[in-house]
């Protein structure tokens, strides 16, 4: 019984974080991109398009794990982003490299072996909660094993239709910025 709350807190734990980086990070696009560009890890045409689909995968990852929807696979997913940051951070502290972390939108952080540690416990508590899956409180409870819903057809759905709303809402913040160049030009 107590492995069911330790397992509970740790994926609201999780989940509640990354609902928050992700949402941190959706009016902060250009500065996460260029936080992302500050790691030198990828080429150049990578950290636009991660800054774009980044946050709202965190959101809908977050949510998932929140409600207990595709727990194992949300909790998967997050383990393995978890992984890849730990990589960055720890490749550029070991180049003695001060950049912000781009962990949490607008606040600057710079990197220190502190995320490092801190994400590796995150990493488990991910790993803990994907071992143990949806011991309580979750809507994965309220459907029957096999069902969509228990096999992460649910979660690609939500990240689905969190990659479209962010597209849509991307591309009218685009709109949006155009006409108020033309109208200044003019």
């Amino acid at each position: 019984m107590l492995i069911a709350w330790v397992a509970l807190i740790c994926r609201f734990t999780v989940g509640f974080l990354f609902l928050a980086a992700g949402l941190s990070k959706l009016p902060e696009r250009d500065r996460f991109a260029h936080a992302i560009e500050n790691y030198r890890l990828l080429p150049e045409s990578l950290p636009r398009v991660i800054a774009l689909w980044l946050p709202p995968l965190e959101i809908a990852a977050g949510v998932a794990l929140l409600a207990g929807l595709a727990t194992r696979l949300a909790a998967l997913l997050l383990a393995s982003m978890l992984g890849v940051f730990i990589l960055g951070v720890g490749l550029n502290l070991l180049r003695g490299r001060r950049i912000d972390c781009g962990c949490m939108g607008g606040k600057y952080k710079e990197i220190t072996w502190a995320h490092v540690m801190k994400n590796a416990v995150l990493a488990g508590a991910a790993l803990l909660v994907a071992a143990l899956g949806p011991v309580t409180l979750a809507l994965d409870n309220a459907v029957a094993p096999g069902s969509a819903a228990a096999n992460g057809t649910g979660f690609a759905a939500l990240v689905t239709v969190s990659l479209a709303l962010a597209v849509v809402a991307l591309w009218g913040a685009h709109r949006s910025l155009e006409r108020a160049q033309s109208f200044l030009r003019v």
